[in-house]
């Protein structure tokens, strides 16, 4: 039994469920504080949920959440693919598919812009082959010291790159809610916004006055167009992080996307 939501007090009341279905599926306890913020706290708006039960256990899990997007100078909501989760017991059923397929119904009845997402590797063929999605050319994830980011032009040429679709950085409620995510830290400097991690500051959003920011002895974790791994940098990275997505509203096709860190749910 397929069971739809897109309102937040009626998933509020599956939480315990959620809970049980996602260390089921990942072998590992779920943070209740970063699900309520995901989930219930997001000023946003609703999220859209797809729930699958079997004998009444749940068994699959899709959802996406609303984010606030800039699209030539106008806000706009796009909505972000979230945590997929499939109970052992369910496996090789198609859940993944039919529950993405039904969240992605709704929200074309609603009139919804797009779904993105940083889909992992086991799930992007997937999400190409049944779910419609265009995934880009991996991105790459570097880091630097403060002072090589100051002293390399092309370095900060490649941080600062413009895009159509941008993440939008003037809504004050949405990124009041972004700062405020449970268990880490992330502080905000003039253009910059970042989180620690590991001794390092992951650059979750940045503008040209971020530059002035930045601290010449600090690292910085930074979410860069593989191209500049391809450069004359000799630069290759730590690891790729893909980006993909689904349009709905033709007013985006073509559009090209501005990917930060901030745009994920796991950073």
């Amino acid at each position: 039994m397929y069971f739809d939501i897109k309102d937040k007090n009626t998933l509020l009341d599956k939480e315990e469920e959620i809970s049980q279905l996602f260390l089921d599926s990942f072998g590992k306890p779920l943070s209740r504080d970063e699900w309520r913020w995901f989930y219930i706290d997001n000023p946003v708006g609703d999220p859209y949920v797809s729930l699958f039960y079997e004998n009444g256990k749940l068994l699959g899990h899709y959802a996406v959440l609303p984010t606030r997007l800039n699209f030539r100078g106008n806000s706009f909501i796009a909505y972000r693919s979230m945590t997929t989760m499939v109970h052992p017991d369910g496996r090789g059923k198609g859940l993944f598919t039919e529950l993405a397929k039904r969240v992605y119904s709704m929200l074309e009845a609603d009139g919804a812009s797009m779904v993105y997402g940083f889909p992992n590797a086991n799930s992007a063929p997937g999400f190409i082959k049944n779910l419609g999605w265009t995934l880009l050319v991996p991105d790459r994830v570097f880091d630097f010291s403060g002072s090589e980011i100051l002293d390399n032009p092309e370095l900060q040429a490649a941080l600062l790159k413009s895009a159509v679709i941008e993440w939008d950085s003037i809504d004050e409620a949405q990124e009041k809610w972004r700062l405020a995510m449970p268990g880490v830290t992330i502080k905000r400097e003039p253009g910059l916004v970042l989180k620690e991690y590991q001794g390092c500051w992951n650059v979750l959003h940045i503008d040209s006055s971020g530059l002035l920011s930045m601290e010449s002895d600090a690292i910085y974790r930074v979410l860069l167009d593989k191209s500049f791994s391809n450069s004359d940098s000799g630069e290759i990275g730590l690891f790729d992080y893909q980006f993909g997505f689904r349009i709905f509203d033709e007013k985006y096709s073509g559009s090209d996307f501005r990917r930060e860190l901030i745009m994920s749910d796991v950073f």
